[in-house]
């Protein structure tokens, strides 16, 4: 369930990050913000589930899905997407398409969802030598409700975006076991664990 604090932060509108030989950096001096002090809401999230097809052609050769490269989003979706969004099996779905029930795009939320920060995701070694996590900025990805509610958020879906509205579906989270809102000029904060959004050994 999510939870009222009060709290103070810089709400970036605009993000610019640099190419570094390393991957990328975020440049806070050249990006857009404003600093916001007040009611802010907080959730305890359950575990991202990988789905099946995506295990499939994560490295498999085939170019469908590479971590650490390409574009990955974040979407918000209702409890409406529960029919979709939970069939991770072998047999589930596989494409953003197959998805729906995303929530509206309203209070600064636009359709198809926000690319990661950064937006190719984060593929580095893990806890030990043997094991590979895909991640992004422990910062997080701040939504903003901006002049209007962010109504019925239930779910989170990471896709690799290859268009608008188009792409493959890496993993989902359940934000909060009843749908809830973040109403305006409140913030949810979507941040990864320590371990990364997965790992693989």
């Amino acid at each position: 369930m999510s939870e009222m604090k009060s709290a103070s932060r810089r709400i970036y509108s605009k993000g610019v990050w640099q190419m570094t030989p390393t991957g990328y950096e975020f440049l806070p001096e050249e990006s857009e913000y404003f600093d916001y002090s007040g009611p802010v809401a907080e959730a305890a999230a359950g575990a991202w589930k990988i789905y099946t097809r995506a295990k499939r052609t994560i490295g498999s050769g085939s170019g469908t899905i590479t971590l650490g490269a390409g574009v990955f989003k974040l979407a918000l979706c209702r409890t409406s997407a529960s029919a979709t969004i939970l069939k991770i099996s072998n047999g589930g779905i596989s494409t953003w398409a197959s998805v729906g029930s995303e929530i509206s795009a309203t209070g600064g939320y636009a359709a198809n969802g926000r690319n990661l920060p950064p937006a190719t995701g984060k593929w580095t070694v893990g806890a030990s030598t043997k094991q590979m996590k895909f991640s992004y900025t422990t910062a997080g990805l701040v939504f903003t409700a901006n002049g209007a509610n962010l109504n019925n958020i239930r779910y989170a879906v990471i896709r690799n975006s290859t268009g608008a509205g188009a792409g493959k579906v890496i993993c989902y989270c359940t934000l909060s076991t009843a749908a809830f809102t973040i109403t305006s000029p409140n913030t949810l904060t979507i941040s990864p664990a320590a371990t990364g959004v997965f790992t693989m050994a």
